[in-house]
Order: C-alpha cells, then sequence, then structure tokens
C-alpha cells in the first residue's frame, strides 16, 4: 500500500494542483484523480471487507488486522493510507454493526479511537498537521488535506486586488501567491 501510494503521490506535478485543476468538468490533473480515486476504493474496500461475514468472529478479526495495518501504516509515516483505513473502519455500514463492535477487544476500541484523534479535522487537523510537521522523512501525508487547503486559498482569495478603494482590481494579489507556495512546497518536500 505505502509503495503504490508513495509512487502515486511522487507523481503529482505542481502544476496540476494549480488554479484547482483536478476539480471541474475539465480535470486536468493526471495524478491527483487517481490517488484520490485510490482513497476512495480502499476505504470502500476495509469497509466491505469487515460487512460481508456473517460470523461476528470473523468481522472483528478483521477489524483488528485493518487497524494493526493502520498502526503499521503509521509507523512507516504513511498518513494517507492510514486515513484510507480509518475512513474504511469509520463507514456507517461498519459503525452500524453493534453486536461486532461490542465483541471487540477494549484494546482495538482504544487504538482506533487514538487513530480517530489523530486524524481528527477538528481546529483544521491540527493534530494531524503537528506530527507530520515533527515527522523524519520519509513520510507520506494525507493528501486530501492539501487539497482542501488549495480550494480554500484558491476560491477565498481574489487574483486581483484594487490599487485603491473602489478601483478597479489591478494589484496582483501576492499573499495569496506565497500562501499557494508555502502549500505546494510542502507538497514537494514530502515528494
Amino acid at each position: 500500500l505505502t509503495l503504490i501510494e508513495a509512487q502515486m503521490f511522487g507523481d503529482i506535478s505542481t502544476c496540476e494542483l494549480l488554479n484547482l485543476a483536478w476539480k471541474g468538468p475539465r480535470k486536468q490533473a493526471p495524478h491527483v484523480q487517481p490517488l484520490v480515486r485510490r482513497f476512495n476504493i480502499i476505504s470502500y474496500w476495509v469497509a466491505t471487507e469487515v460487512v460481508m461475514p456473517r460470523d461476528v468472529r470473523t468481522r472483528v478479526e478483521l477489524i483488528q488486522r485493518f487497524l494493526a495495518v493502520a498502526r503499521r501504516c503509521l509507523d512507516m509515516g504513511n498518513f494517507n493510507t492510514t486515513m484510507e483505513l480509518i475512513a474504511g473502519l469509520n463507514h456507517v455500514s461498519v459503525t452500524r454493526l453493534k453486536r461486532t463492535w461490542a465483541e471487540l477487544p477494549a484494546r482495538a476500541h482504544q487504538q482506533l479511537q487514538e487513530l480517530n484523534s489523530l486524524m481528527d479535522n477538528q481546529h483544521n487537523y491540527k493534530i494531524y498537521r503537528e506530527q507530520l510537521a515533527a515527522r523524519r522523512l520519509p513520510a507520506l501525508p494525507y493528501l486530501g488535506i492539501y487539497l482542501r487547503d488549495l480550494v480554500f486559498l484558491e476560491e477565498g482569495n481574489p487574483n486581483l486586488l484594487p490599487a485603491q478603494e473602489g478601483a478597479k482590481p489591478t494589484l496582483v494579489n501576492f499573499e495569496k501567491l506565497t500562501l499557494l507556495a508555502q502549500v505546494l512546497a510542502q507538497i514537494t518536500r514530502y515528494q
């Protein structure tokens, strides 16, 4: 999982991340889209594997196995796959399995809680961002957060600013460009 996704992440060029090239009807990001699709495929695969068996014991074993894989990915610095696995385990079709969750050992519940806390979106993924920043390279960050940051920067800030109050926008918004460059530099660093 890590080798495949690291290669996919490394193939993304900065041009694919500018001007929201991966969004809209003319998606022009041939390396971003496959990684986004893979996120969805892996998370749905995890959910499907857990809900398919009729036996509660098998479901519990699968949840424990996926938690172990997520923990191993996290130990290797693979935050992207960790998030995929957590998303699968937190899928509504899995969380509604009350008897399965009741049979899951307390240690497994604790591991899932720790992983959920790490990847929690509160305060703009503060805990995750701190752990990623403190991590020695190599690391594979969760791409979705960078895409979210880029959408916020692109849609929330104009490209041009007016020279004077009420005047026609003519000045380049260098603050926006600086913030975009910082996000792209972070991505490039992990590549």
